[in-house]
């Protein structure tokens, strides 16, 4: 009865005036989906798998998700071990599938260098792959884009001069983005920063920032006694003045106890993997990143 009614509601929504005959977009990935709503606009539906503030590192689709998937034109992932997991729901799909991870040059995938706190990876993430988080380099994410944007364009030829000029018009956004990040990070006064999880050596690398040490490697993992004492020694060698935390992940006992300690503040970095709001975009994320790293490394 459960399979029947989730099929009638998903029968609606595909029948409605204003969705009839609009291909079907699925993403993993937060900064994938807002790259294909703004390119497909309101061209196609584009769908997102993660609810709000769910991570892909833990989050367990449901049977609404399978079917979601396997009435999709388009399915949209990263690959890199971070989202595999949900690969398995386009088993059944005729769905064009992208991998984004696929598309990037191997000497572009980085791997992990911060000061390890002895955690040991799950399953998900291999570190043989490389770091996963791929779309924090907005450069990255304008590749993201242009391969979305070619699919699009694969699964709807009608609707490419719609979809080029949208394209035009997120490039334009990404490209003024970078030249703030570029711009910023020259009057910064440190470089060494320490993220809540192991995710934003993209954008470090990008501008020249290092992301020193995470305080949970693995989301959810939690820390020992003595990996909070190491970070602690961590933020004293380095002169550490902020912590990063991130909404969608919490550990408020060991974020107190860091604080209180090591005489840090915080600031929130968001991963953009997850997103708190829906009307959020890479760009507007990517700015409150931009403001948070200026307060913690004095720009």
């Amino acid at each position: 009865m459960l399979t029947l009614f989730l099929l009638a509601g998903c029968q609606r929504e595909e029948t409605s005036p204003q969705t009839a005959g609009k291909p079907l977009v699925v993403t993993t990935i937060f900064a994938y989906y807002d790259a294909a709503r703004a390119i497909a606009d309101d061209k196609a539906m584009v769908r997102i798998i993660l609810p709000p503030q769910a991570s892909p590192h833990d989050y367990q689709p449901s049977l609404k998700d399978k079917e979601l998937v396997t009435r999709a034109q388009l399915f949209i992932t990263n690959g890199l071990g971070i989202d595999n997991r949900l690969l398995e729901l386009a088993a059944d799909s005729k769905a064009q599938k992208l991998v984004i991870g696929d598309i990037i040059a191997k000497d572009q995938v980085l791997k992990t260098e911060e000061i390890p706190l002895g955690n040991t990876r799950n399953s998900d993430e291999d570190a043989s792959l490389g770091n996963p988080h791929i779309w924090l380099d907005p450069l990255i994410q304008m590749k993201a884009a242009e391969a979305i944007h070619d699919s699009l364009v694969s699964v709807d030829p009608a609707d490419k001069p719609a979809f080029d000029a949208n394209l035009q018009k997120y490039q334009d956004d990404l490209k003024a983005l970078d030249k703030e990040f570029s711009d910023a990070v020259k009057t910064f006064k440190s470089r060494d920063f320490i993220g809540f999880h192991s995710a934003y050596d993209y954008l470090a690398h990008r501008y020249g920032l290092h992301q020193v040490a995470a305080i949970e490697e693995i989301p959810d993992a939690g820390l020992s006694l003595a990996q909070i004492q190491k970070i602690l020694q961590i933020i004293k060698e380095k002169n550490i003045h902020y912590v990063a935390i991130e909404t969608a992940l919490s550990a408020q006992g060991t974020i107190d106890k860091i604080k209180q300690e090591g005489h840090v503040e915080t600031i929130v970095l968001q991963p953009l993997e997850t997103y708190d709001n829906a009307n959020d975009t890479y760009v507007s994320l990517m700015r409150q990143n931009l403001a948070s790293l200026k307060t913690a490394l004095g720009g």
